[in-house]
């Protein structure tokens, strides 16, 4: 089985976790089909011209870091304005804005703005607003069937930054993170709202989007907080395992390497780590194949590509001192880092036929790279973004050979077809 034909199964078997008929070209919650930043789509160009890959449209934003999901044609963006939280939709080809719903919720941010982008299933999107409103909108109408506030619901105090933690739908469920003295994640009835099941307390709030674990038998979902991973079953809420990891601030992900291994990374000198867990005999055993101690990604997940870990890592400390993007091996080797040729400064990574995606956090810049052990390959790159107030962390979405991505102003989209 080719490469692409494998990954294009992976996304298929996962299309049911967020609704049925969703296309592999479709980008329908963070970070893609499978919450991994990769997509199955080919035909992308390899170069592009000197001013960059051409620019489609764009549409004026309010302040944030939440990025777009899209589906059907259709792209959704939570925004920010003027002390509202505004669900806004546009159309993927031509960048009209079709229609918007808010609800004013008063007060400020620190930083301002949104915090993450939309799930959405096949009649309804879920978006969290940062101060822990849930929304339920129905896509015909464009009308609230529900909305949950999700600190009043659990007795939780708001994280130092907002709620940042993208639900995650499953089934007939939608998987949201109180991370409270009273629950550490919760399912609720995406119909209804209605609360399902509640875990204990798991430790302090984290950032990362919780990720259905489909290779664990059953699946499980994983989620970071601040002392933690824990896994969970997403029938009941029982925690299946936990593993200690501490980190202030846990914000990416892990990535899925195999059925038996995960990738945990965090900035704030929490380092990384490749874990291996089995669940024969009498219960799960987990074991570290290796750790990196005070290297790691303190944005963005890690990208498995071909048997290789690509990872933005910054910790974040007072010095400056980025590594920049990184290629690991499997045995948590470094291949190459570019350090501070490019830093990249927290900016996202996508990959989708062959190619990484890289946006520089500071300066607004799109890199095209070639993954490859052998070392940095850029192919092209080109200012996309005028980067106003830096911090370009959002995380970019691609559909259709379109690629959105935004900073404090605007959302551009941009075309990297292949000619």
């Amino acid at each position: 089985m080719s490469s692409n034909t494998h990954i294009r199964s992976l996304f298929a078997a996962v299309a049911a976790f967020v609704g049925v008929h969703c296309s592999a070209d479709d980008w329908p919650q963070y970070q893609g089909l499978n919450r991994d930043g990769r997509s199955a789509e080919t035909g992308l160009a390899r170069s592009w011209p000197a001013d960059g890959p051409p620019e489609l449209w764009q549409q004026p934003v309010g302040p944030g870091y939440g990025g777009a999901a899209v589906r059907d044609g259709e792209v959704y963006l939570l925004d920010r304005v003027d002390g509202e939280d505004v669900l806004r939709c546009f159309g993927l080809v031509d960048g009209e804005e079709k229609w918007r719903w808010a609800n004013a919720v008063p007060g400020r941010l620190s930083p301002a703005g949104s915090r993450v982008a939309p799930t959405v299933g096949l009649e309804r999107i879920y978006a969290l607003g940062g101060f822990g409103h849930l929304y339920c909108i129905d896509r015909k109408t464009h009308d609230a069937v529900w909305t949950v506030d999700l600190g009043k619901q659990f007795e939780a105090g708001p994280p130092d930054f907002g709620w940042s933690v993208a639900p995650l739908l499953h089934d007939d469920y939608v998987i949201v993170t109180p991370t409270s003295g009273r629950a550490g994640l919760a399912a609720l009835n995406a119909a209804t709202g209605e609360v399902v099941w509640t875990t204990p307390a798991i430790g302090g709030p984290g950032y990362n989007a919780p990720l259905l674990w489909t290779g664990q038998t059953p699946p499980v979902i994983v989620y970071l907080s601040t002392t933690k991973l824990v896994a969970v079953n997403p029938e009941d809420g029982v925690i299946a395992w936990e593993f200690s990891y501490g980190c202030s601030y846990p914000i990416p992900p892990p990535t899925v390497i195999s059925d038996r291994r995960l990738f945990v990374t965090g900035g704030y000198k929490a380092g990384s780590v490749m874990l291996e867990v089995t669940t024969d005999g009498d219960g799960p055993s987990i074991s570290e194949v290796f750790r990196l101690n005070g290297e790691g990604a303190q944005m963005h997940s890690a990208i498995l590509h071909e048997g290789y870990l690509y990872a933005n890592f910054n910790t974040n400390e007072n010095e400056r001192n980025p590594e920049g993007l990184v290629c690991l091996d499997m045995a948590g080797g470094f291949k190459w880092k570019t350090g501070e040729s490019p830093a990249f400064e927290r900016g996202a990574l996508l990959l989708a036929d062959n190619l990484i995606y890289a946006l520089d956090g500071d300066t607004g810049e799109l890199r095209l790279i070639e993954p490859s052990p052998a070392g940095y390959r850029e192919l092209a790159r080109a200012k996309v973004l005028e980067a106003p107030g830096e911090e370009v962390w959002a995380p970019m979405a691609l559909s259709a050979g379109r690629l959105l991505v935004r900073d404090h102003a605007q959302l551009k989209c941009l075309d990297v077809r292949a000619r």
